[in-house]
């Protein structure tokens, strides 16, 4: 981040240390770019259409609450634990290689390879 260096009042133009200039326009250019998608710095998720409608039901409310149990058990659980379709998917994969394991010393026995 750079220090202001300059303020020119009668041309409305700030000079920062690294000779950028910066008007009114500009700012609010960046500045609309910058809040593009977000309110008070949080990314707005369809949970949070409770917030902008004027009338709620007790629907949108109760979808609301869910949206945002379920998103702070993912927050959570983040890089703590795997979830069950992971699990699943190591418990298979062991078991297939068990069966693999266990036929092709079978089959070894039996000197068919």
């Amino acid at each position: 981040m750079t220090d202001i260096k300059e303020i020119d009042v009668e041309r409305n133009k700030v000079v920062f240390d690294d000779f950028d200039e910066c008007n009114p326009e500009k700012f609010m250019l960046l500045f609309q770019r910058h809040l593009t998608g977000l309110i008070a710095g949080e990314t707005l998720n369809p949970f949070d259409m409770e917030r902008f409608m004027k009338r709620g039901s007790s629907k949108n409310l109760k979808q609301l609450c869910d949206g945002k149990k379920a998103e702070g058990f993912d927050e959570a659980s983040l890089g703590k634990k795997m979830d069950a379709g992971m699990m699943r998917f190591l418990l298979i994969m062991l078991l297939v290689v068990g069966i693999a394991t266990a036929a092709v010393i079978v089959l070894k026995m039996m000197k068919v390879f």
